[in-house]
């Protein structure tokens, strides 16, 4: 195992933005992200060692040009593109690279500058090569069968169907979660919307899918978040750090598991893979479910989190 400690000691974010309201391009919204960061652990962009930029909707390189305005010191720039996990490979990727001893202070920063519309409008094939999502669309289209609706949103729509049939799961389940998610964004200044919906708003909004309504799904957006991160030697160098430091003291991927594709949409989605990778932090820091006082769950569409 790892024996470098690793520790967030700067963040920084945007406001998150409808697309196209505020007048700004990608390196506006990373260079306004990473310089709170900076400030934040009041060190300087000649600071960092390596750095690492998340994002989609953009094409190569992007991750340079949107650190231009910082400065140019010659470091390594890694871009990465990994779906919904492309912040937390960020994230990942950073903590590896001081685990390997070749940087002591190194820094991961997303951004997205989407078009207006759902997600079936940010990107379109340009030819006949393989679609990454379709092995996944095989599933929905053997079980439910496609329908006129962003695919994504048939996804997990499909997988709460199957959670359902499964454990007798309610409609309102999923609203409430939706509901209660919703209120984390009232007192939130960088949050998008910050209106306060009541449940029977949840229940009765626009449908998209099914069940699923426009409230239970998340909307395209815009926005820059930005973290730094550094090992413990870099930390003795900088003293003045150390109140604010926070180890992440243990972090795990994966991907599809081989019932991905052979069960059923729960698996689909990736049931099976997040149990083993937590159970694999689990192992991996000594602390089990017991321990965890909170919880920061990604939830794209409101059934996410009950699955």
């Amino acid at each position: 195992m790892p024996t470098t400690k690793c520790f967030v000691v700067g963040v920084g974010m945007t406001k998150f933005e409808k697309p196209g309201k505020r007048d700004w391009d990608y390196p506006d919204m990373d260079k306004e992200a990473v310089t709170k960061a900076l400030d934040d652990a009041k060190l300087q962009y000649s600071d960092i060692q390596q750095a690492v930029t998340s994002y989609i909707y953009d094409p190569t390189c992007c991750g340079q040009r949107s650190l231009y305005g910082l400065g140019f010191t010659g470091i390594p720039i890694y871009n990465v593109n990994n779906a919904c996990a492309s912040g937390s490979s960020g994230i990942f990727l950073c903590k590896q690279i001081l685990e390997s001893g070749r940087s002591e202070c190194v820094l991961a920063c997303g951004f997205e500058r989407m078009g207006r519309g759902s997600l079936e409008n940010q990107d379109k094939p340009i030819d006949n090569r393989a679609v990454p999502a379709e092995k996944f669309m095989e599933v929905v289209v053997q079980t439910y069968g496609l329908q006129p609706a962003p695919f994504a949103s048939q996804v997990f729509a499909s997988a709460a169907k199957d959670h359902m049939k499964k454990y007798g799961t309610k409609r309102e389940h999923f609203a409430k979660i939706a509901y209660k998610n919703h209120l984390h964004s009232v007192h939130n200044e960088n949050s998008q919307f910050r209106k306060e919906y009541s449940l029977d708003e949840v229940m009765n909004a626009r449908k998209i899918i099914d069940f699923m309504g426009l409230l239970e799904c998340s909307p395209t957006s815009e926005g820059s978040a930005a973290a730094i991160i550094c090992s413990e030697s870099f930390l003795m160098k900088h003293p003045h750090l150390r109140k604010q430091a926070v180890e992440i003291i243990g972090m795990q991927m994966g991907t599809d598991m081989p019932s991905v594709f052979k069960e059923d949409n729960l698996k689909m989605i990736g049931f099976d893979m997040v149990e083993r990778i937590a159970k694999d932090l689990y192992e991996e820091t000594g602390y089990g479910p017991k321990d965890v006082q909170v919880i920061e769950l990604h939830d794209c569409f409101a059934p996410n989190e009950l699955i």
